[in-house]
């Protein structure tokens, strides 16, 4: 997760990695999912975005395979390039909002890669064919007090934040959150009552544990917290 280099600092920062997503209009992986994440100071904490600019994050394609559910449609493509929504077959990512997504992702490999003169896709996809796992970052960092004072800055998000989640909601919408603001309430639950892990995750972790003579930690009762 994203923090705030300090309270007074908003940070940006730009993802480029191995070779997973599709280039819109494509059928084969021709980019990272890039990832993107902001964090700015507010009054309540910060405030995070840290998004993939796929349509689904791989970590979600691997959580599937464990629990065996189906993937969202007009996420993933087979190895083939054919549109599917089981876990299993899944092998390439489409890009978040097509032509958004993988326009993102283009850019952060030239911000994030081909600017530090560290080109990832073009070696993986061009003649060279390079499958080495490879992830560059760009970061920007902004010190707020440069432009306004800090408790100004504070005041305007706050105030903002507080506007939008007083705005009428959609139906099935009990509320309406901040970037960040579902993750810190799951991570302070999992602070307190543990990790859910599926049966057959855990069974993967004891083998690798057993094998390196790691011993597994505690279980908590599914009933804890």
């Amino acid at each position: 997760m994203l923090r705030p280099i300090s309270g007074r600092r908003a940070a940006i920062l730009m993802g480029a990695g191995p070779t997973l997503m599709a280039y819109h209009g494509t059928r084969v992986a021709s980019l990272s999912t890039s990832p993107i994440a902001i964090a700015v100071p507010s009054g309540n904490g910060p405030i995070l975005l840290d998004m993939a600019s796929s349509a689904i994050a791989n970590g979600k394609i691997l959580q599937a395979r464990n629990t065996g559910e189906a993937l969202p449609k007009d996420t993933v493509l087979t190895a083939e390039g054919e549109p599917t929504t089981d876990s299993k077959k899944a092998e390439i990512l489409l890009p978040l909002g097509g032509p958004k997504g993988s326009g993102l992702g283009l850019m952060f490999e030239m911000l994030a890669s081909i600017l530090a003169s560290a080109p990832i896709q073009a070696r993986a996809l061009g003649a060279e064919k390079r499958d080495r796992h490879t992830g560059n970052t760009a970061m920007l960092a902004i010190d707020i007090e440069t432009f306004r004072p800090l408790a100004g800055f504070t005041h305007d998000a706050d105030a903002l934040t507080a506007i939008l989640k007083s705005l009428p909601r959609q139906a099935g919408f009990d509320e309406v959150t901040m970037p960040g603001e579902r993750s810190q309430r799951t991570e302070a639950k999992r602070r307190k009552s543990g990790i859910p892990i599926p049966v057959k995750l855990w069974e993967e972790l004891e083998g690798i544990g057993k094998k390196f003579s790691v011993k597994m930690p505690a279980q908590m009762p599914a009933s804890y917290g």
